[in-house]
């Protein structure tokens, strides 16, 4: 879910709520560290059901109103575009898709750290970008200021999330921080936790 970074420009009402959601949403990498690796049985259909979602509205003009009524508050125009030939999928389902194959790949723990240190410095970035940006980086629509606010933010969660040591939390904040500034590839809610989740286990593995 991109911040727009745009300074001085009020963060739209759906672009708010998507934020919001994403605090919420962090009671998802509570269920995977309360349920383990057994919590794949549940991301891996909600990733496929939301995938099967944006694949159908592109091929159903019918199926894409009921979608578009129940959540266009929280779409972006782009969002709505999906149609054969150019199927786009959500912001939601990135994000399915993105704690699913965390899940998967990493241990559960690193998995659910890496996904919240995202969800909540990516909605701070959007919120300080948005009234504070001035500076964009090179070749991207994403501001020094809503950058350094995605780095703190981090900073602060690494600092109180349990069983992940601060010095390695910061690492991967950094990581992800640097990931999340270009515009690709791959979608941020992939590309983003991803990187903060190599960058846990690859220190975990040089310190033993």
């Amino acid at each position: 879910m991109k911040h727009q970074h745009q300074s001085d420009t009020p963060l739209p009402s759906n672009e708010v709520g998507r934020k919001l959601l994403h605090f919420g949403a962090l009671a998802l990498p509570a269920l995977m560290i309360w349920l383990g690796k057994q919590s794949l049985w549940i991301l891996v259909p909600l990733a496929l059901v939301a995938m099967g979602c944006d694949l159908l509205r592109a091929y159903s003009a019918t199926f894409a109103r009921s979608i578009h009524r129940i959540f266009s508050p929280l779409m972006r125009p782009s969002e709505f575009a999906s149609r054969p030939g150019q199927i786009i999928f959500n912001g939601g389902t990135w994000v399915c898709c993105s704690m699913a194959g965390l899940a998967a790949l990493f241990p559960i723990a690193v998995a659910a750290a890496a996904l919240a240190l995202h969800m909540v410095s990516d909605a701070i970035a959007a919120m300080v970008g948005r009234a504070y940006g001035r500076t964009r980086w090179p070749g991207s629509h994403r501001t020094v200021e809503g950058s350094f606010a995605y780095l703190v933010a981090g900073l602060l969660m690494m600092a109180l999330w349990p069983g992940i040591p601060f010095w390695s939390g910061a690492v991967a904040v950094v990581v992800a921080t640097l990931a999340e500034i270009p515009e690709g590839p791959l979608n941020d809610n992939l590309r983003v936790p991803a990187a903060a989740a190599l960058a846990l286990v690859a220190l975990e593995w040089l310190v033993r």
